[in-house]
């Protein structure tokens, strides 16, 4: 099902389905959505959204045919912390994590892990170390530190100043890294320049056309169609500047160890090279998105956001350049959003406010 027509026809994700409170939604091309969600045993559950007849097809507790070793690893006492159904899924177990992936995806994260993580310890940071690999599962040890948002809640706001300019030291050196073959100890990264970065943008306005999951209460995806548009037009002006990049940098991934006052990184799975405005902009959009959802409060975003423009500066970033892959962020972050049923109102108010 494609095109305005058939998103006519699909029910949004709701809240609530199946016994399932649904936290999560990503959007497939055949007119489903992969869900996740926990259960009235507070179990995390994976299941499919079906839009067109408003069902949910829901997987049993820690079972995934497409991800057989699943099962295996998800021992009493383990935890399962993500879990998209046959795609992925992540779990603690003691002081270990273990990433569950599709046959023959393990051994690509492994390396990419390995690898990039050797680059943030070079550089002053601290990264997970890959204790294990078999053909479905990757095995991590612990990244020391506390999330950066427990930081944010404090009155003082000192250690939180303190882990973004860990940050933004470690971070200064990573992209001063710019390999020309695109070798970092190993094969080529993947190159993810400002046309990759435009068709990202678009394939969210596609699946907004195709799910339509804000049409109650906002006319937007016209709306939601000129501002991907404009987006793509900024990015097209760039910046052929390439450096080492996370590709999926925001605050979450980030934890900091205020004894060692050592900054943290987590999941290196799509790095790439890319410009060095896409993680930092990624960063800015998402300090905003925090705020908005009442996580951290103003001065802490303000305190956070001006730390990194200084960093931007540092890595000679343009501000237009900032400023472009700032915006395909929160075009990119109101169709992610629009599809999570609690923060879908959120999504909507970013939409109107341009």
């Amino acid at each position: 099902m494609t095109g305005t027509a058939g998103s006519h026809r699909q029910t949004p994700v709701p809240e609530y389905a199946g016994g399932l409170r649904i936290g999560r939604a990503w959007p497939r091309p055949d007119g489903t959505q992969d869900v996740e969600g926990y259960d009235g045993a507070g179990r995390l559950r994976a299941g499919t959204w079906h839009g067109a007849q408003a069902r949910l097809e829901l997987l049993d507790f820690g079972r995934d045919a497409a991800l057989p070793g699943l099962s295996d690893v998800l021992v009493p006492g383990a935890e399962l912390l993500v879990h998209r159904a046959g795609r992925r899924a992540v779990v603690r177990s003691g002081d270990r994590y273990v990433k569950v992936l599709r046959r023959r995806r393990a051994a690509g994260v492994a390396a990419a892990s390995t690898r990039l993580g050797e680059v943030v310890r070079a550089a002053g940071g601290a990264s997970a170390t890959v204790l294990e690999t078999w053909s479905e599962t990757v095995v991590f040890d612990t990244v020391p530190g506390l999330p950066l948002r427990s930081l944010a809640a404090t009155e003082d706001l000192s250690r939180w100043r303190e882990a973004w300019d860990a940050f933004a030291d470690t971070w200064s050196r990573i992209a001063g890294r710019t390999p020309a073959s695109g070798h970092v100890g190993g094969p080529a990264l993947a190159r993810h320049d400002a046309q990759a970065e435009a068709d990202v943008v678009l394939t969210w306005a596609g699946h907004l056309r195709r799910h339509d999951p804000l049409r109650r209460g906002v006319g937007g995806l016209e709306l939601f169609d000129r501002r991907a548009r404009l987006v793509t037009r900024e990015l097209l002006a760039g910046d052929d500047r390439l450096v080492l990049a996370h590709r999926d940098l925001h605050d979450e991934q980030l934890l900091y160890d205020p004894a060692l006052g050592r900054i943290g990184l987590l999941d290196f799975d799509t790095a790439a090279l890319a410009e060095p405005a896409l993680d930092l902009g990624n960063l800015l959009a998402h300090l905003d998105l925090r705020h908005d959802q009442g996580l951290i409060g103003a001065s802490a975003r303000d305190a956070a956001r001006e730390i990194l423009l200084r960093l931007a500066g540092r890595c000679g970033v343009p501000p237009a350049r900032l400023a472009a892959y700032e915006a395909a962020s929160r075009v990119r972050l109101i169709g992610v959003y629009a599809f999570r049923p609690r923060w879908r109102g959120l999504a909507r108010d970013w939409l109107r406010a341009g």
